[in-house]
């Protein structure tokens, strides 16, 4: 296995890539690969790695849950990895999360004018993502799965394509005699791995009053939260 993943780090190059090719993947484990042309672009797929494609590469390797971009073809990957030579090209491999156990961790948190303690308002809705759960996706990715069997469906899903969907929470708003405050919370889920999903949860507060000057001091004018959760699948 060492063998193999040195031999293809040193396949790496620097220099970016071709942007609108369909990328070619290669799933291999020890024996072989599994070799498909891919729905996403090659440049689709720099963002979600955020690694830019070296100059050549055609195939992106994925070994043991490692992304390596490769110049080699697809025989020369395969006999890399300890295959055969043969992986004929599938058509557009979809990217299907596994079934199992997964377990959420807060990767990255952002408050932007908002008031000190804000971000705790947010602490109920990253807690249900960060403990273990059972998740069974049949066959296909929606984030509305995460969800604990048996409680309230809170977030209303909409598609944008097979691993990417935004969501909206419930909303509340309050008037007062000179002012009106207005709480939402968005989501954006992503698939980046069969063994991970993305989350993005924003709470964001807006208020506007007379006293607009003592609203945005106070922190309540333009109040933004981000938190960021990676739901990883777990064990073997």
């Amino acid at each position: 296995m060492n063998r193999l993943v040195l031999a293809l780090v040193a396949l790496f190059a620097a220099a970016p890539a071709l942007a609108q090719e369909k990328l070619t993947v290669a799933e291999c484990s020890a024996g072989g690969c599994r070799c498909a042309l891919s729905s996403l672009t090659m440049q689709e797929a720099e963002v979600v790695l955020g690694t830019p494609a070296p100059a050549g590469t055609t195939t992106l390797v994925r070994y043991d849950g490692t992304y390596i971009w490769s110049p080699l073809s697809l025989t020369e990957i395969d006999l890399a990895a300890g295959g055969d030579g043969e992986c004929p090209l599938e058509l557009f491999d979809a990217l299907v999360p596994e079934d199992g156990q997964w377990i959420g961790t807060v990767t990255d948190r952002h408050v932007s004018q908002c008031p000190p303690g804000l971000d705790a308002a947010l602490e109920p809705v990253t807690e249900a993502m960060v403990f273990p759960r059972d998740i069974a996706w049949g066959g296909s990715f929606h984030p509305d799965r995460i969800r604990m069997e048996g409680t309230a469906r809170a977030i209303d899903w909409t598609r944008l394509s097979d691993t990417r969907f935004t969501g909206t929470g419930p909303a509340a708003s309050e008037a007062g005699m000179s002012s009106m405050v207005r709480i939402g919370v968005t989501y954006e889920a992503e698939l980046i791995d069969p063994r991970l999903v993305r989350i993005l949860v924003q709470l964001s507060v807006r208020a506007e009053g007379a006293s607009q000057a003592v609203i945005d001091a106070a922190g309540l004018g333009h109040c933004d939260v981000r938190v960021t959760v990676d739901l990883a699948r777990s064990g073997g």
